[in-house]
């Protein structure tokens, strides 16, 4: 009887427990659903009028393969998803659909070399409105390599170039939720990084990203097989890595010029005798040293300046800094975030929880920090322009306050608060990361790919005018400013349906 009953109890454990499991799968499920934005409906693109006529743009001003200057009085003719011909007495087939140029400028198609998306489907559109049309997202899962075959097959969406997920060194549990969210769940020796480059490398991603808690002996061994294997690496330095190991290391391409700032600031506190020498101090004396060798080490850099501007707002007046940027756009997923993973709003922003709790000294002393490193960020950018380092713009989209295409607008000023002109930024922003993806684009040149933005007003003049758009041609075919305004009103719309969370207060 006893047996009969322990053995009926047991039962009722056995089944609790997977019940248990199921809830618990359930739950992290539509949690990390909700958080990569699924939950948002994807618009549908062929509700739109996108022409695929040929195109001639008559009388416009054409920005120069250098980017230093307006060619004017020029007409484009694009047939096929390419630039057919250029040239200032053109004579224009009847088949064309004409578009007055007269006062405007043309400049080639953007690029964010630092991207996020999630599984946001609907900021592809986003960056294509704001004349974004190639992206480098930077940590990405293989089903983003269905949406990147589906962009060379002609979809709605900017070129698109794929890094894996960024390879940490983790352990127990940890190395299981990492892999949740899309990461690799843990590379924790030489071996398994040389087994991340194999499976990585034939899957088909384009770079492999190191992430910062990569440990010493699996960067090396990560870096080494990567040679072997023609595989670019990308990403941020581990922590157990310095800056001279990273000029010679292989990798070709850093993820942030805050890298740099983090790995000089590691040198810095190395130092014996700092008592009389700021950091700031440290850094001036230092930057073009560190430029000549990122130079000499053949390594490109992504920008991300403007996310680094944001911090002192994102820390200490989150509220007032929400109501400055586009947030109905972003997906209502990612501004609310999960039980696993920080959002954009008070309470959630991860930012904002770093002073959240301090004291009223302390939250000084770390917004006198947060000041310093915005200008270190100045500091390290300039430096690398100047010596001809390849930077290549990019925002970080979709880390908090950073919204997909809108942000690379805001990454232009940022550069020019930094003390790059607008030819620069316009260079780092089209020709510099087209060569860098390998994309037959960001020159406006015969037979190269189409992908163009016609703006009402000069960037030479104002960097500020690449957001007044008039048009976008992506692989030759022509969207309207009408086409481009009811692709932002559906993507609102959609938004707007899958929020769980209020946005009024900050709109």
């Amino acid at each position: 009887m006893k047996f009969a009953t322990l053995k009926k109890s047991l039962l009722y454990i056995i089944i609790f427990l997977i019940l248990v499991y199921f809830a618990t799968k359930v739950f992290i499920d539509s949690q990390v659903k909700h958080q990569n934005g699924l939950n948002t409906p994807v618009v549908d693109i062929s509700q739109f009028n996108i022409s695929d006529a040929p195109v001639a743009i008559t009388n416009i001003s054409v920005l120069s393969t250098d980017s230093s200057e307006m060619l004017d009085n020029q007409t484009v003719l694009i047939k096929n998803g390419l630039i057919s011909k250029i040239g200032s007495e053109l004579q224009v087939p009847g088949d064309y659909t004409k578009v007055d140029g007269s006062g405007k400028f043309l400049i080639p198609g953007l690029a964010d070399t630092h991207a996020h998306t999630y599984n946001s489907k609907n900021d592809l559109l986003l960056y294509i409105v704001n004349g974004v049309t190639q992206i480098a997202i930077l940590s990405s899962h293989p089903e983003m390599l269905e949406w990147r075959k589906d962009a060379k097959n002609g979809a709605i969406s900017p070129q698109i170039f794929l890094s894996t997920g960024g390879l940490n060194s983790k352990y127990g549990f940890m190395s299981v939720v990492r892999s949740w969210f899309g990461s690799h769940p843990g590379i924790n020796t030489a071996e398994q990084a040389r087994e991340a480059v194999e499976i990585y490398k034939e899957q088909g991603f384009d770079v492999i990203k190191a992430y910062e808690y990569l440990n010493r002996e699996s960067y090396f061994a990560m870096v080494e097989e990567a040679k072997k294997q023609h595989f670019p690496v990308s990403g941020h330095i581990p922590e157990e890595v310095t800056l001279d190991e990273i000029y010679h290391s292989g990798q070709s391409h850093l993820a942030h010029v805050e890298e740099l700032v983090k790995g000089s600031m590691r040198q810095y506190n190395a130092l014996d005798n700092r008592k009389n020498l700021s950091y700031l101090q440290y850094l001036n004396n230092n930057a073009d040293d560190i430029a000549k060798k990122v130079k000499a080490g053949n390594i490109s850099i992504s920008t991300t300046v403007w996310l680094m501007e944001s911090l002192p707002q994102q820390r200490f007046d989150l509220e007032n800094f929400l109501k400055t940027i586009e947030l109905e756009y972003e997906n209502p997923g990612v501004i609310e975030g999960s039980v696993f993973a920080s959002g954009w709003l008070p309470g959630s922003n991860r930012y904002e929880s770093q002073v959240r709790d301090l004291s009223t000294e302390d939250r000084e002393i770390s917004r006198q920090f947060t000041d310093e490193y915005v200008q270190a960020i100045y500091i390290m950018t300039k430096a690398l322009v100047d010596n001809d380092v390849i930077l290549l713009a990019g925002s970080d989209s979709n880390t908090a306050g950073t919204i997909a295409g809108f942000s690379m607008h805001d990454e232009f000023q940022s550069l020019s608060n930094a003390g790059l002109s607008n030819s620069q930024i316009l260079h780092s922003a089209t020709l510099a990361p087209s060569k860098w993806m390998g994309f037959n684009s960001g020159q406006i040149a015969e037979g190269m790919r189409a992908d163009l933005v016609i703006l009402d007003n000069n960037p030479l003049l104002d960097i500020k005018n690449t957001r007044s758009i008039n048009a976008v041609i992506l692989n030759g075919k022509l969207m309207t400013r009408e086409v481009l305004d009811d692709i932002l009103s559906q993507i609102k719309k959609a938004n707007n349906s899958a929020r769980e969370i209020s946005i009024e207060q900050y709109l």
